[in-house]
């Protein structure tokens, strides 16, 4: 039998189904609390009368549906199968003052509902519920007996135990399925297993749950693996690097005798790396060649094209300017002369469709450098100091930050700097 047990309180009532419902005892409670709110795992019943009598809420012939889509026309109960319990889905409970305890579905509640979409007083009745307060705004009991009746009927015990049980074999199913799954991967794990990685992973995964004991098979194979790997270490080895590691990983085991011949290569790859490093010097040596010749070529063809625009006042002032360099505090000891930085100036103004032209005054051992820029012919105001040299033999830039002048060393006017011996 399926024994049924009310929970009142503290008062368990104890009611059995039909005895051809089971012939084992389960017992269910109905709870007197409402059902735990977001719980995923209850259960949804839809209680139904076929037919009724009037005013007699407990007769009549009951059938249930188990988490029907529809809720209309419903007496609810929800039910966790796992705890066995089953809870009456009133609307809810509200507290009153007054030594009248709790109230199920009070009327006058804002938004209680009991069938979907509607919440009037007289929706509030129900079959399970009985004992109308004297304010008339709720009930204060569950009737038992009809509660009782309705679920005989609709035999929602022996419902609830075969959901439970096809649940339950799903469940099964799901862990058979991926206890399957798991010995397929053990056994393609076993076949795998040909190199020493694979049968290393395989021993470390499997060795202390090895069901079918494919462990010594694969144990088996590792002079093979080991065998090929020691080939495989030859084929590979080709940088100096390489051969060094499987000369010395292998001399000692060396069953095919591949050692001196990884020594032979070992010689052939050194004496290529000699051989690539000297024709990468002679081709830096080649590159940096070309690069001095054409710097040089760039420097006398910025001094003929752009002398005539430099006027000059005497020639001390253009001695002094012509040899004057800036040191560029670099490794190479590179200076930058700063009659380069002038011509480079006229050249960069040439390139926009100007022309810049520098006038060299002295007084004494000061010199001022002035600049004048023209287009199409027409002079574009007057005359700015841009540099000037004074006694103790500093340079002033006028309008342009020292920095830049530093930078110059780095090429962003071209390759206009000095080197020693030049």
């Amino acid at each position: 039998m399926f024994k049924l047990m009310f929970v009142i309180g503290l008062t368990v009532l104890t009611m059995f189904t039909s005895a051809s419902a089971s012939a084992s005892a389960v017992e269910w409670m109905l709870m007197r609390t409402p059902p735990p709110a977001n719980n995923a795992d209850l259960v949804t019943i839809c209680m139904q009368r076929v037919e009724t009598t009037a005013n007699q809420p407990s007769l009549g012939t009951w059938v249930a549906q188990l988490n029907p889509a529809l809720k209309e026309n419903c007496e609810l109960l929800r039910a966790d199968l796992r705890a066995k319990r089953v809870y009456l889905a009133v609307p809810g409970f509200a507290s009153y003052s007054g030594g009248l305890g709790d109230k199920y579905c009070p009327s006058g509640q804002s938004g209680v509902t009991y069938f979907e979409g509607k919440y009037s007083r007289t929706e509030c009745k129900s079959a399970f519920l009985e004992n109308l307060s004297n304010t008339g705004n709720g009930y204060l009991t569950i009737n038992d007996y009809a509660l009782s009746v309705a679920m005989k009927d609709a035999k929602v015990i022996a419902m609830l135990e075969r959901e439970l049980t096809i649940i339950d074999q799903a469940e099964q199913a799901k862990k058979a399925a991926k206890v399957a799954a798991q010995r397929e991967s053990y056994h393609v794990a076993a076949r795998d297993a040909i190199n020493l990685h694979l049968i290393a992973e395989f021993e470390q995964t499997y060795g202390k749950n090895d069901p079918d004991n494919l462990l010594p098979e694969v144990l088996d194979r590792k002079p093979a693996a080991l065998l090929l790997e020691y080939r495989e270490a030859y084929e590979r080895a080709e940088s100096i690097m390489d051969l060094d590691d499987f000369i010395a990983k292998y001399s000692s085991n060396d069953s095919e005798r591949l050692v001196p011949l990884a020594k032979k290569k070992l010689v052939d790859a050194k004496k290529k790396e000699v051989g690539e490093s000297t024709r990468k010097l002679a081709e830096e040596a080649k590159r940096r060649t070309n690069e001095e010749r054409l710097r040089k070529k760039t420097i006398r063809s910025m001094h003929e094209k752009y002398q005539r625009n430099i006027d000059v006042s005497s020639v001390q002032a253009w001695n002094t300017v012509r040899t004057f360099e800036i040191d560029c505090k670099m490794q190479d000891r590179r200076s930058l002369p700063l009659v380069n930085v002038l011509y480079a100036s006229i050249r960069d103004a040439e390139s926009m469709g100007g022309t810049l032209k520098y006038t060299l005054d002295s007084r004494g051992k000061h010199v001022r450098i002035y600049s004048t820029a023209y287009r199409d012919g027409k002079r574009l105001g007057g005359s700015s100091l841009s540099y000037e040299i004074n006694e103790w033999g500093e340079l002033r830039p006028h309008g342009i930050h020292p920095d830049a002048l530093y930078n110059a060393c780095l090429g962003p006017m071209g390759r206009i700097w000095k080197m020693p011996g030049d």
